[in-house]
């Protein structure tokens, strides 16, 4: 209802009048015709309350969990999952019992190149900074934010597509899992080994062949020993004859050179300053055509040649060596360095890295590191890691100490 003013002639006193909620024009607000109204719970003004609209249905939200062999439950635990599962004839089975937080792997999948993790405990997990590795060190990091909620489980495949709370995606053109037999490896953000999985892999089997007339035994080291002895017999008399004789090998055992030391991120400007050190613990090499292999986190691999530089490319047992991207720029950073020094070409990331030592005649494995700057330390604060057993970690030398044992 709107009061409003009329006025007449000048000194004359403002007659009052009200419009109704029908526009009618009345002298008196009670003259209106009354009506009474209702306001329905979305706001609206209505004379009958039925003319308010009808409240949408309510819904009920029932969670549902897919088990790997096809299955939909309303508990997780109705899958059936164990730690240990066989299905065709690959064996899958975790090594960890009581896995840290209650997360725990519970699937891998060879040809359709997913892992599956499940959370058994009572609290919600904060993955971030967490990751998965295969056999051959292929890693996949979580997102950082990444939540895994108590009895749920997500899978991380190998391919491209969008991440949801279920599904994460390494974003791979090729394959990571092995389809005759792989082991998955997952670790916190702390570098701690949460659980392992393995599918199809089995203990290698020792044969042995034994004849009448010869036995040959083989002793696969830097040096061999090939012992084979033959015996002949005749019904008046027999003799025994043993001849020996050693061969070299030209393969080199893996942990024979080890990389000790790496500095991967210099304060300020580090194009070409980057260098790696080994050290020949018991054998003398020959690391001519050696390679280094940088692979990165997304799984890409680039290997890079030894060349000599300065003191040539034999290492001694207990002589260490550095491989420098550009030495020009390691002897500017090092000017008393006087000890071997090999001219290699690599980008050592910020962010993280395998590194690989491979040899030179059939491209072997010798040594392998891996390190992720948000965990180890020494990026960009003048220290470099060093290693500590098999793992690295930052060490105490400001600047480090290439050709010297570390601290």
């Amino acid at each position: 209802m709107l009061a409003v003013f009329f006025t007449g002639c000048m000194g004359s006193a403002p007659e009052t009048k009200y419009v109704c909620s029908d526009g009618s024009i009345v002298s008196n607000k009670h003259n209106c015709e009354q009506v009474e109204r209702y306001v329905c719970l979305n706001g609206k003004l209505v004379e009958d309350p039925a003319d308010c609209p009808k409240p949408k249905s309510s819904t009920t939200l029932v969670t549902k969990y897919i088990c790997p062999d096809g299955r939909v439950v309303e508990e997780y635990s109705d899958c059936g999952i164990t730690s240990t599962t066989i299905k065709e004839t690959k064996i899958s089975s975790s090594t960890t019992t009581q896995p840290k937080s209650g997360i725990r792997l519970v699937g891998l999948s060879l040809a359709d190149e997913w892992v599956q993790l499940f959370n058994g405990g009572n609290s919600k997990a904060d993955l971030s900074g967490w990751f998965l590795r295969d056999e051959e060190d292929h890693t996949f990091i979580f997102p950082d934010g990444f939540m895994l909620y108590p009895n749920s489980s997500a899978r991380v495949h190998t391919g491209d597509g969008l991440n949801t709370p279920s599904d994460l995606f390494w974003g791979r053109d090729d394959d990571v899992w092995n389809n005759d037999g792989d082991t998955a490896s997952l670790w916190d953000s702390e570098l701690n080994l949460i659980d392992k999985l393995s599918v199809g892999v089995r203990e290698e089997s020792t044969t042995t062949s034994t004849s009448t007339t010869t036995s040959l035994t083989t002793i696969n080291v830097s040096t061999s020993t090939i012992i084979s002895t033959s015996t002949s017999s005749t019904t008046s008399s027999s003799s025994t004859t043993t001849s020996i004789s050693t061969t070299t090998s030209s393969t080199v055992p893996a942990g024979s050179v080890l990389l000790t030391e790496v500095m991967y991120d210099l304060p300020g400007i580090d194009d070409g300053r980057e260098w790696v050190e080994v050290y020949a613990v018991d054998v003398s090499v020959d690391l001519g055509n050696w390679r280094l292999e940088e692979e990165r986190l997304n799984g890409d691999k680039t290997q890079h040649l030894l060349k000599e530089y300065q003191g040539g490319l034999v290492l001694d047992p207990g002589v260490y060596a550095v491989i420098a991207d550009d030495p020009s720029a390691f002897l500017s950073d090092y000017p008393t360095y006087g000890g071997i020094l090999i001219d290699s070409s690599f980008d050592l990331l910020n962010s993280g890295l395998n590194l690989r030592l491979l040899d030179g005649r059939d491209g072997g494995e010798i040594d392998h590191i891996f390190y992720l700057s948000a965990e180890m330390g020494a990026a960009g604060n003048g220290f470099t890691l060093v290693r500590d057993g098999d793992s690295m970690v930052e060490g105490s030398d400001e600047g480090g100490s290439p050709g010297e044992p570390n601290t």
